[in-house]
């Protein structure tokens, strides 16, 4: 079975303090909590292995795209949108489609 894979990058307009991350990283895990939509859903700072990188990724999985616009138009996603606003320098959303992962062996 597919599933609408939300992707979200981010670069900070500023180094955030630990205090900016945790307040960024309890919202983003409130809104999963709260969004009966969400199937998945993983994030964190970027890794730093190469450079050319964004600072934070979001990757959130539904079962299609009425999951995805009621995630959306939630007010714990509202709540992130206007914690992110301040901070964030530019993003980079994309959806798509995918099967199940785990059904598919390695090639």
């Amino acid at each position: 079975m597919a599933v609408l894979r939300h992707v979200l990058l981010m670069n900070w307009a500023h180094p955030l303090s630990p205090a900016e991350l945790a307040d960024v990283q309890a919202a983003i895990d409130q809104l999963a909590d709260q969004a009966e939509s969400v199937r998945a859903l993983s994030h964190g700072a970027d890794a730093g292995l190469r450079d050319g990188r964004y600072d934070y990724a979001l990757v959130v999985d539904f079962d299609d795209g009425d999951g995805w616009a009621a995630y959306s138009a939630h007010p714990a996603h509202e709540k992130l949108r206007q914690l992110l606003e301040p901070i964030k320098k530019d993003t980079c959303v994309t959806q798509f489609y995918v099967e199940d992962a785990h059904n598919h062996p390695r090639r």
